[in-house]
């Protein structure tokens, strides 16, 4: 059965989550060796101090938790005044990509679709972002899933120009 846009979103989470935790837990653990395996404390805290309950479970390889740490510079700010690792890690572009991808995990998470426009966007910009954390082996996976996209996209692209082309009217009656 071929893929959907979904599934080969949901592969690529599936990759990106592990190399973002160590990404996550090394940047962290470099301002605080304290926090660095148990960063997701520091979302949970900012997440009680705004009233969350204090019983909701906070996963390392979940694509929003982390996302959140990379996009909301309060999180890490508000433990320590003026600490923002993230920016130095992974600059403006690094940013980006984050926010995006949280866009696309928000998307995911809650049922939405992909056209192959927007799954092809979505995979390149996690391959990008890999490779910007230094996740070579990673973006490599997510590449061969965006080939595969890609290759899948052109031959539909393929079979609707030759399906124009045999159901072309103003061909009728040209010799062979």
């Amino acid at each position: 059965m071929a893929l959907s846009n979904r599934d080969r979103i949901d592969r690529m989470f599936q990759v990106l989550a592990p190399a973002l935790d160590d990404f996550i837990s090394t940047v962290v653990g470099q301002g605080d060796p304290t926090l660095g395996a148990v960063w997701t404390k520091l979302v949970q805290a900012k997440d009680s101090k705004n009233g969350a309950p204090s019983t909701k479970a906070y996963d390392a390889l979940d694509p929003q938790v982390q996302f959140r740490i990379l996009t909301e510079g309060n999180i890490t700010g508000g433990f320590k005044p003026g600490w923002y690792p993230f920016n130095q890690a992974i600059g403006r572009a690094g940013e980006t990509f984050a926010s995006e991808l949280r866009e696309v995990r928000n998307e995911w998470a809650h049922n939405g679709t992909f056209t192959d426009d927007d799954a092809y966007r979505a995979l390149d910009t996690a391959e990008r972002f890999l490779k910007l954390i230094g996740a070579a082996k990673e973006a490599d996976e997510v590449r061969s899933i965006r080939l595969n996209l890609r290759r899948v996209t052109a031959d539909k692209d393929d079979k609707k120009v030759l399906k124009a082309a045999v159901d072309n009217p103003e061909a009728a009656g040209l010799r062979p």
